[in-house]
């Protein structure tokens, strides 16, 4: 505990500005999306939370844009500005080569379904587990993503073209086809964690973040508590009411841990 403190306050680069040219050289673009119905009663439209960030191929990384998008046509203006997303006569919108994007479904389910379908971004959902069993008999934060197309969650046919086999359906998907898994919401945040308690990776936020982005981040905090067995076990507590952009940073945290 003394090498791994339980809540790290947000460091902050002043010589660094977001920009959406981002990282030289870098080996992904990472984005994660947070879908929220807002509440009506505070005047909230439905709305989005977004962030984007760069990785090196040692997992160094960079946030490059963060914010609230009010619209999903201003959703795909900002991934199209960010070069997130293309378009083709074919298969309509789908991610570009070295971009990885999921969107979470736990609020507004069938929208997030068919926004992530239309533009070939994997969904995601929160569970309690604390891991998940892969075909090579390790344990991940996250679900083996090969078992469920997006398309089987809400009756849809494949996005893309499947190979003609007789080999499972999951075996035969286009690689850019939308997936459906479910993550551990101990674990991403765990990972989080421990990109960002000063090891050797470096995980930088540039010193022009948003206000609601500090305040997303330090709105979460861990708690230690003694387990069954005298264990210490660590639990991740909310204490503000938006914490969005912290967990899409989290989200990214899988991304970066699925991606190796």
């Amino acid at each position: 505990p003394e090498d791994r403190p339980a809540n790290i306050v947000i460091i902050t680069n002043p010589n660094l500005k977001k920009n959406r040219d981002g990282l030289p050289d870098r080996k992904y673009r990472f984005v994660a999306l947070d879908r929220q119905r807002g509440e009506q009663s505070k005047g909230e439209h439905p709305h989005w939370w977004c962030v984007i960030r760069d990785v090196m191929e040692n997992g160094n990384s960079l946030l490059v844009y963060e914010g609230k998008i009010e619209s999903d046509l201003n959703v795909l203006s900002v991934l199209e500005k960010h070069n997130c997303i293309v378009r083709s006569n074919l298969y309509g919108w789908h991610l570009a080569d070295g971009v990885e994007a999921v969107a979470d479904s736990g609020d507004d389910t069938i929208h997030v379904y068919q926004f992530a379908y239309d533009h070939g971004i994997d969904c995601i959902k929160g569970a309690n587990e604390g891991g998940f069993r892969h075909p090579d008999g390790g344990t991940r934060i996250f679900e083996y993503e090969l078992d469920r197309p997006l398309c089987s969650m809400f009756g849809k046919q494949t996005k893309f073209p499947c190979e003609q086999s007789a080999e499972p359906l999951a075996q035969r998907l286009h690689p850019k086809e939308p997936r459906f898994l479910r993550y551990s919401k101990h674990g991403i945040r765990e990972r989080l964690h421990w990109l960002r308690s000063g090891g050797e990776l470096k995980w930088e936020v540039p010193g022009d973040v948003s206000e609601d982005y500090r305040q997303h981040d330090a709105a979460e905090e861990a708690r230690e508590r003694k387990g069954p067995r005298g264990e210490i076990l660590v639990e991740w507590v909310q204490t503000s009411r938006r914490n969005d952009l912290r967990v899409c940073e989290c989200y990214i945290a899988m991304l970066l841990d699925r991606a190796g």
